[in-house]
């Protein structure tokens, strides 16, 4: 009889630890992107330096894009189609950038290193993030997919 007894606590805290943890377990929060900012150095010299900047006016998204080694007054202003917000979304939430919130790190035995700045804001979240030779997790992906993705706006447009 105790052996039942306690079987069926066991059982029942099993079962609580997997609805808590299910009921806790977060969707992705990135959606309806409003603003979004994400530039980081490559050197220290001139131009070396890129910009994204992804902003919703006017029901419409526009795009401003900075390749690195270009000159300011070589950035363009592009209009971009929603498939192309979703796959910028869809790159932020695979790497969970929404966890980079508040990141703010820099290496201070650095003189000469690299450093980036993101910026977003959903009509659910904000995440505000730099550093300075310290990355958050999955920095590096991030980069080479957004990278891909607005080279490609970039060179269409051209």
């Amino acid at each position: 009889m105790k052996m039942k007894i306690i079987l069926i606590i066991i059982v029942l805290i099993i079962l609580i630890t997997i609805i808590f943890f299910a009921s806790t377990k977060k969707e992705s929060s990135i959606k309806d992107i409003q603003n979004f900012h994400f530039s980081y150095t490559t050197g220290n010299y001139m131009n070396a330096y890129v910009i994204y900047d992804l902003n919703h006016e006017n029901n419409k998204y526009i795009v401003t894009i900075k390749p690195n080694n270009i000159d300011n007054e070589q950035a363009k202003k592009i209009e971009v189609d929603k498939n192309t917000v979703k796959k910028i979304t869809k790159t932020l939430n695979k790497y969970n950038v929404e966890k980079w919130n508040n990141f703010n790190k820099s290496d201070k035995h650095v003189l000469d290193g690299n450093s980036f700045s993101l910026s977003l804001k959903t009509k659910n979240c904000k995440v505000s993030a730099n550093g300075y030779m310290k990355w958050p997790k999955n920095y590096t992906e991030v980069k080479q997919e957004l990278d891909k993705i607005f080279d490609k706006i970039y060179k269409q447009k051209n």
